[in-house]
């Protein structure tokens, strides 16, 4: 097969009029105006075949000759462009054109000194393989549709604009741009490969591969992908904004600054990957997996999660102000700052995380905020505000240590604040923004059991009133007209926290899921006495890449949004539908029947803090509650003992417990003694006059015999008593009220001091 090709001769006649073609055209790579005729045409430059009227690549297939070889012909054309020129641009033109097979990984034989690309717009490729070299490195697809195609080396340019393009394997290569904007592509292979730019702004993908790839600047705005896998590539820049995927894998990777504001996944890893920084407002995920994740400085406002774990990831700085995040799993991730101000929390769980300073201003944590053995180095706000019922919060604290911090109440209704085995430093607790102190009941929302003080001040908060429950901190009620509050919270705080889990278990079953356990209700609940339902408990383990209730399959349309009046009809419905079901099968902790060992201990934690910051009223007072519960503890002993005299020794501890409360409130009660001791003397009076009546005529001489007795500090009284019996009674007076002397003497130096 020859071309003819004199200058005498004329040139192939296939003609493409850009206006008209059948392929959708794009400003980016219009043919360029020297190429076209004065009507706007582009015009064949090759010579056509002998005996046609078309070169090879403008034939139809049907009249190609049984011997035609596209790539040796295409070799040859290329040739022609050696000599360089404006006519070298002509001839690496073959617009338009039908190519079956091109395989020019062994190179065209010809060096080129242009910069011309190899243009295949509005082409029609089945098969293209291609090595770079001075002819090749520099391709257009613009238009054009090209089933399979492989490229192998360096290459300065590949533009695709608008095109239509199958099987991609650009793997290995080296690229400075790749410009694929507006395009479809079935497959695209990026593995290795190393590319300086790559521009999918507006394409459609089925699948894009990129792992171990190394991406100077990606911009991918608008993309649309079924899926995108990094797993172990590099990106300097790169940018999804607004972009869709079913899925975007991106594991262990390198991102600098990631853009993917309102970016829009059903399923998204990023797994192990390290963000410079990340942007994803707006963004809307259904399932997503950020295990381990080093997110420098995460950007979160207004994006929508529906399920999400963060398990063990480092944040220093996170903005998650008015995001929405359904279940999700904060547990051991490391924040410097993060701010979650009006976020909703439908069940959100940040077990072992630590936090620098933290705002939780404004969150809706639809009925409970699990911050169990969390962390808060600095500072933290908590202040709920409930949008939907219930309007009552219960945020649990268990275990946590909080160095600085504001926890305040809701305009709305209630917060319960559980605060058992927490460490407690500078907080405060404050009524709701309005004003409104709801007749002092504060103190009885707010838990302290085992807790730890360190340099917490009661007298910080105003609205802490202790004396309203004679000091009693490690009890919770729940204000309203039950005959038992402390049930009542207990009942409350198990729909609490069950709500957020019974919600997303109600969305399961609503779109048709299988419901399995969550659907129930009965997803694990950890402790009861925490009512913990967290997200994490519910992962195969640390390396499980997705955090699911079973049987959810959500897609993009069904992520909540909290914004929507459907949302708040739903919010209501779940609860409203939680009341029907008795309260007393619930997973509930327990507000109202603690162990003595545990009431001791607490209130021994709370006198010691008391004293360090010189708050004596409350140390005297937490003093007392904790020999009470020290007294409970013997009872309980003797009845546990296992031989008589174990049994008699915990009696007598009772009694003397009881006894030394009794007279003194434990050593805090000056007025106790002078009253015990009042009761003493008119005990004696009574008895000297029962036994001996007509020892006085003046009855009023017992009295005076009694007082007499008690205050002598000499054994044997005062008078002289001629019926033994009497002489005796009184010198046993004497002994004890020499016993009360010395108390009263105690107690009085005692509270003088505090």
């Amino acid at each position: 097969m020859s071309s003819s090709g004199g200058p005498s001769e004329r040139e192939c006649t296939f003609s493409l009029d850009p206006s008209r073609a059948s392929h959708h055209n794009h400003p980016d790579s219009d043919l360029p105006d020297d190429d076209l005729t004065d009507a706007g045409v582009w015009e064949c430059p090759h010579p056509p075949l002998e005996g046609r009227d078309r070169c090879l690549a403008h034939l139809e297939p049907a009249e190609r000759p049984d011997d035609a070889d596209e790539t040796a012909w295409l070799r040859e054309r290329l040739e022609s462009t050696a000599g360089g020129g404006a006519e070298s641009r002509r001839r690496k033109q073959f617009v338009g054109g039908r190519f079956e097979g091109l395989d020019l990984t062994g190179g065209v034989g010809v060096e080129t000194n242009d910069t011309y690309p190899l243009d295949f717009r509005y082409a029609d490729v089945d098969h293209l393989a291609c090595a770079a070299t001075d002819a090749t490195d520099r391709l257009e697809f613009g238009m054009a549709t090209v089933d399979e195609l492989r490229l192998e080396g360096t290459f300065d340019t590949v533009r695709a604009h608008a095109a239509t393009l199958g099987d991609c394997d650009l793997e290995h290569a080296s690229i400075k741009l790749l410009d694929w904007r507006d395009a479809s592509v079935d497959a695209l292979a990026l593995e290795s490969a190393d590319v300086d730019t790559v521009d999918l702004r507006n394409a459609t993908a089925g699948t894009i591969d990129c792992d171990g790839a190394t991406i100077d600047r990606g911009r991918f705005d608008l993309l649309r992908a079924d899926r995108v896998r990094g797993v172990h590539a590099t990106f300097d820049v790169v940018d999804f904004d607004s972009a869709t995927f079913d899925r975007i894998n991106v594991y262990y990777a390198d991102i600098g600054e990631g853009d993917f504001r309102g970016v829009r996944a059903n399923d998204a890893v990023f797994k192990g990957t390290a963000f410079d920084g990340a942007y994803f407002n707006g963004a809307v995920f259904g399932v997503s997996n950020w295990i381990g994740a080093d997110v420098a400085s995460g950007h979160f406002r207004d994006a929508r999660f529906d399920q999400v774990s963060f398990f063990k990831a480092d944040i220093p700085s996170a903005g998650f102000e008015n995001a929405y995040l359904g279940l999700a799993n904060f547990q051991n991730v490391t924040f410097e700052k993060a701010d979650f101000e009006n976020a909703t929390l439908e069940h959100a769980v940040f077990r072992g995380a630590t936090f620098r300073t933290a705002d939780f201003s404004g969150v809706d944590c639809a009925g409970a905020l699990n911050l169990k053995e969390t962390t808060f180095a600095d500072d933290v706000t908590i202040r709920p505000s409930p949008t939907a019922p219930p309007t009552e919060t219960l945020v649990d604290l268990a275990g946590s240590e909080i160095a600085t911090g504001t926890f305040g109440q809701s305009d709305r209704g209630w917060v319960f604040y559980d605060l058992a085995d927490a460490t407690v430093g500078h907080v405060t607790f404050e009524h709701a923004e309005d004003g409104e102190d709801r007749d002092g009941e504060l103190i009885r929302h707010v838990r302290f059991l085992r807790t730890r003080f360190e340099h917490f001040d009661f007298r910080d908060s105003d609205g802490i009133d202790l004396k309203r429950t004679n000091y009693d901190i490690h009890s919770m009620y729940r204000a309203g007209d039950g005959d038992d509050p402390e049930r009542d919270a207990e009942n409350r705080a198990g729909q609490l926290l069950q709500y957020g889990l019974h919600l997303a278990s109600r969305r399961v079953r609503s779109n048709g899921a299988s419901t399995g356990e969550a659907s129930t209700g009965e997803a694990s609940t950890g402790e009861a006495s925490t009512g913990e339902a967290s997200t994490g408990d519910r992962t195969s383990g640390p390396e499980d890449a997705r955090v699911t209730v079973p049987g959810t399959a959500f897609t993009l349309e069904e992520v909540p949004d909290p914004d929507t009046e459907s949302y708040a009809e739903d919010r209501v419905a779940a609860w409203n539908s939680l009341l029907e079901i008795d309260p007393e099968t619930l997973p509930t902790p327990n507000y109202h029947d603690q162990p003595a060992r545990d009431l001791e201990y607490t209130y021994l934690l709370a006198k010691n803090g008391a004293n360090v910051i010189n708050d004596n009223e409350s140390a005297s007072r937490f003093f007392v509650r904790e020999m009470l519960q020290r007294r409970r503890q013997y009872l309980d002993l003797a009845r546990e003992a296992d031989s008589h005299r174990r049994r008699l020794g915990h009696l007598i501890d009772y009694v003397e417990n009881w006894i030394i409360g009794t007279t003194s409130g434990y050593g805090e009660s000056p007025a106790r003694v002078i009253a015990t001791s009042a009761v003493t003397i008119g005990v004696f009076s009574v008895l000297f006059y029962a036994l001996e009546p007509g020892l006085y005529d003046d009855p009023l001489q017992f009295g005076v015999l009694s007082i007499g007795s008690f205050v002598s500090f000499i054994i044997g009284g005062v008078t002289d008593v001629p019926d033994p019996l009497i002489s005796l009674l009184s010198q046993v007076q004497a002994f004890i009220g020499a016993f009360f002397i010395a108390l009263f003497v105690f107690t009085l130096t005692r509270s003088i001091h505090r």
